[in-house]
């Protein structure tokens, strides 16, 4: 009799084993996704941010570009160069 009741601990243990090593494979398993996401939103904001600066840098140069072509185009004024690159608020 106490063999069985030998038995009956060993294969509870076994059980609550098992149980717990299913448990740890899905932590495991949700670990490696939240992971592999946070790595793809990092990827993005790099990109985005690389995208932001080109976007900033072809601002400046169209600008520069725009202020060539101002000075060449007549006889404008610098005052009138500055309230124009005020903008139209102050025009």
């Amino acid at each position: 009799m106490e063999w069985l009741l030998d038995n009956y601990i060993g294969l509870l243990i076994a059980i609550t084993l098992f149980m717990i090593y299913a448990k740890l494979d899905e932590v495991q398993t949700a670990l490696k996704d939240n992971t592999q996401a946070v790595m793809n939103v990092e990827q993005e904001i790099s990109f985005l941010s690389v995208e932001q600066q080109a976007f900033r840098d072809l601002r400046r140069i169209l600008l520069r570009k725009q202020s060539l072509a101002d000075l060449r185009s007549g006889p404008e004024t610098h005052a009138m160069l500055m309230l124009r690159a005020c903008g139209p608020t102050m025009i």
